[in-house]
């Protein structure tokens, strides 16, 4: 067999690689999740900040499936080498087990207890993988969704639609203040034209009288 000529101890510790890399994935979507929520509770603008996902969720979900096969593929090669026919068995039972043990449970545990660092550390580390495998992931939703065109009605489709375009427009005024902050100042500095004495709140004890 192929599996013969390649030594265990590698083929474990790219298993133990790849379980990481999931756990990690998983972390930052559960952590995405969390402070998506939290910020839609927090209304105060006194509240700080809180940080945002710097890439697309689909390249995530993709970067997580594929992750995830790949230890379901390399796990049953392992198994099958040493159990024969009762190989995939015991390849799934150990894949499943470790898998939500170390790539579920504990990951959103640990990003629902500090979902701000568990961003954090997503973006700085997955930003540029995520960014490269975001074209493969936009196919795959274009025909997710063109395969759900058919089951949803008009309006659910506006509903989408609409929401995307809020997305897109807030994701270009993002990155319109993030590489150009004086925009905000000379928009505001021109909105200026355009105020009438309407505009302005004038006292009540300048109020001589209503007309």
């Amino acid at each position: 067999m192929i599996m013969d000529n390649l030594p265990l101890g590698p083929l474990l510790g790219v298993l133990a690689l790849l379980m990481l890399w999931a756990g990690l994935l998983t972390s930052v979507e559960a952590a995405h999740h969390q402070l998506k929520a939290m910020r839609a509770a927090s209304r105060s603008d006194k509240a700080a900040p809180l940080p945002e996902l710097a890439f697309n969720l689909n390249s995530l979900i993709l970067g997580n499936t594929l992750i995830r096969v790949l230890i379901t593929v390399i796990a049953t090669l392992i198994a099958a080498n040493y159990w024969f026919y009762n190989g995939p068995t015991v390849a799934w039972l150990g894949t499943v087990s470790v898998m939500l043990v170390f790539a579920e449970y504990i990951p959103r545990r640990l990003a629902n207890r500090h979902p701000v660092s568990t961003l954090l550390l997503g973006n700085g580390v997955l930003r540029i993988p995520m960014k490269i495998v975001w074209p493969l992931a936009y196919v795959f939703n274009v025909l997710a969704k063109t395969l759900l065109r058919p089951f949803l009605s008009r309006q659910v489709q506006q509903q989408e639609k609409n929401f995307e375009d809020d997305v897109q427009k807030t994701n270009r005024h993002d990155i319109v203040h993030e590489h150009y902050p004086r925009a905000s100042v000379l928009s505001g500095i021109r909105a200026l034209d355009s105020i009438t004495v309407n505009d302005i709140l004038i006292p009540r004890n300048e109020v001589d009288g209503v007309n």
